[in-house]
């Protein structure tokens, strides 16, 4: 079933129930308040008959005998005024759509000791009772009591209930109905944006990722519409760079193999004769392949966190002039001065091999990246929480678009800074893995002498 069904029903099924509680309710109500209405009439009623008697009681000289074989039920205003012709002087109650009615219940007075004195009393089924006590002067002398029919047996009464009920149940239709036009609009109104959301996400499962931007608004569907078009953005630029990946590694790779092809081929016609410095150079183009081959193994392993890290109070001053150590010849021979400023006895929490595999790499980076003669300047120091490494070097440098991307895999930016030996272009990817897996952050910038100064910082305090 439809997530719009769903919650068309849902609303409607809510609406109905709601609506039909309210009239349960509201028909309960009605009937007490109907009850309480005729008991409120009956009781003026017999208050109003209670005054024409007492009225008439005095003007008979507080004798009874009038009221002899005269039903009191249809009784009017008292016969005194009845007899003159006049009516009633205004200080005393009038009722006339109470009193003297042919359907009034049936009506009996009784004396205080409970003797009737006149009316006929109710001998039929046993009914609700209504009394009004007569006093005269301030003592008890009568008792004036009635015995409504039920309102069930009430044809009027039963008439007017079942109007109301009628017109109660034409109301709550009527806006059954407008509940479910309304429910119909709000759910098509709510269950827009997850329609949208769906063909998004149908349109990324058949693989294609360019979707249409759309603005829902701030609320939590307009967020969740956002986050899809991010996904989007996001499998579209992850599926570029996985075919730009493949160009370039295959790029890479092609290389030594086309050159290893042309000397073995050259070899085997015999236009170059198989001797040590043909030796040599196989020798070379393997090595570039197989340096290639373990720079990509690395990274991969890198990238999905298979690289082991062994953290211990690592001596970070003593690794770097190590690793200086090892390069130092290379540098000789290029003619490139390595400067360095490193500050003893730094320490923190890092895996010693990995800190020493990262700057290896930066150093080799510079040292490949740099034109002889030159200079390259490491400095190494503590700067409140944080340990700073800075490698910079001289001519040349990158275009100023370029500094973000070189920790790209198999990026090229300037050609002046294009592989000169045995780079393959992934050790700085593999250096920044390196760096965030310490917690800290690797960052390019130009270079105050002309080249790329790379900066490294660690946080002496990590966060797991």
């Amino acid at each position: 079933m439809k997530i719009s069904t769903n919650v068309f029903l849902t609303l409607t099924g809510l609406t109905a129930f709601i609506l039909l509680l309210t009239l349960v309710l509201v028909r309960w109500s009605f009937q007490q308040g109907f009850l309480d209405f005729i008991a409120d009439l009956e009781q003026k009623r017999m208050r109003f008959l209670a005054e024409s008697i007492l009225a008439d009681y005095h003007a008979n000289g507080n004798s009874w005998e009038f009221l002899q074989g005269q039903p009191l039920e249809s009784r009017g205003p008292p016969s005194r005024f009845r007899e003159q012709g006049r009516r009633p002087p205004p200080d005393m109650p009038r009722h006339p759509e109470h009193v003297g009615r042919q359907d009034s219940p049936p009506t009996a007075l009784y004396s205080d000791d409970g003797a009737l004195i006149g009316g006929v009393p109710w001998q039929g089924e046993v009914r609700h009772q209504f009394s009004y006590a007569i006093y005269n002067k301030g003592n008890l002398i009568a008792d004036l009591r009635s015995w409504p029919s039920p309102v069930s047996t009430n044809s009027v009464a039963n008439d007017f209930i079942a109007k109301q009920f009628n017109q109660s149940i034409l109301i709550g239709l009527s806006c059954l109905i407008l509940a479910m036009i309304a429910a119909w609009m709000l759910t098509t109104q709510l269950t827009r944006p997850i329609r949208l959301i769906h063909d998004k996400v149908v349109t990324l499962t058949k693989g294609e990722y360019k979707v249409e931007k759309s603005h829902n608004g701030n609320n939590e569907m307009g967020q969740l519409m956002q986050n899809v078009e991010q996904l989007a953005d996001t499998l579209d630029k992850t599926r570029e760079a996985k075919n730009q990946w493949f160009a370039a590694v295959s790029h890479e790779l092609r290389t030594p193999l086309t050159v290893l092809k042309g000397e073995l081929e050259a070899l085997d016609a015999g236009i170059r004769p198989f001797n040590q410095a043909s030796l040599i150079s196989l020798n070379q183009e393997v090595a570039l392949l197989e340096h290639l081959i373990n720079d990509l193994y690395q990274l991969s392993l890198s990238d999905m966190g298979a690289l082991k890290y062994q953290f211990s109070d690592t001596n970070v001053s003593e690794i770097l002039i190590q690793s200086c150590a090892s390069v130092a010849q290379q540098y000789f021979d290029k003619y490139i001065c390595l400067h360095k400023n490193i500050e003893t006895t730094i320490s923190f929490e890092a895996d010693a091999n990995r800190l020493f595999q990262l700057f290896l790499n930066l150093l080799n980076n510079a040292l490949l990246y740099t034109d002889g003669p030159g200079d390259v300047y490491v400095s190494l120091k503590r700067q409140k929480e944080a340990i700073h490494l800075t490698i910079e070097d001289t001519a040349p440098t990158v275009a100023k678009d370029d500094y973000d991307q070189l920790f790209e895999p198999l990026f090229r930016g300037n050609r002046a800074r294009t592989r000169q030996g045995s780079g393959a272009g992934l050790g700085l990817a593999i250096c920044k893995n390196i760096v965030e897996a310490h917690q800290g952050t690797i960052t390019a910038r130009p270079s105050n002498f002309g080249g790329i100064a790379i900066l490294v910082i660690f946080p002496l305090k990590k966060v797991y």
